[in-house]
C-alpha cells in the first residue's frame, strides 16, 4: 500500500511541472487583441459583453428579429441556445457573428446530451 502511495505521489508532482506551462491558444498576441478591442468598446458595450442570454425557448423557433436586437443594440457577450435544430442554430449563429463587432460566445443546452438540445441528430443515446 505504502508503495500505491509513492507512486501516486511521484507522477503527481511529475505533472506538476507540466501544469505550469500556458495553453497554445494563449499568445501575447491573443491578449493584446483582446486589449484592442476592449480599449475601443464604450462602458455600454462593456457591460453588454457580459450578457449571455437564453437564445430560444425549448421547441419553439428563435425570435430571429429578438435576437438581431439584442446583438445590435445590447451589444450582448453570446447566447445560449436550447433544444432546435442544429442546421437552423448554425445559419443564425453566423448570420448574428456577422453582425456583431465582437466575436459572439455560444453556448448550448447539453445537460442531457445531444438529444436533449438538437432535434435532428439521431443516434445519440439518452444518458
Amino acid at each position: 500500500m505504502q508503495r500505491y502511495h509513492w507512486l501516486v505521489l511521484f507522477i503527481g508532482l511529475a505533472l506538476a511541472g507540466n501544469a505550469q506551462r500556458e495553453p497554445a491558444f494563449y499568445t501575447g498576441y491573443a491578449v493584446k487583441w483582446v486589449d484592442s478591442v476592449m480599449a475601443t468598446l464604450t462602458l455600454d458595450e462593456k457591460i453588454g459583453q457580459l450578457l449571455m442570454p437564453r437564445g430560444n425557448v425549448s421547441g419553439k423557433p428563435h425570435d430571429v428579429e429578438k435576437l438581431k436586437g439584442w446583438v445590435r443594440d445590447y451589444k450582448i457577450g453570446g447566447l445560449v441556445f436550447f433544444a432546435s435544430s442544429p442546421t437552423v442554430q448554425a445559419r443564425l449563429t453566423n448570420e448574428l457573428q456577422a453582425m456583431s463587432r465582437v466575436p459572439l460566445f455560444i453556448g448550448e443546452d447539453f445537460e442531457w446530451g445531444l438529444p436533449c438540445a438538437w432535434t435532428a441528430p439521431t443516434g445519440f443515446p439518452m444518458p
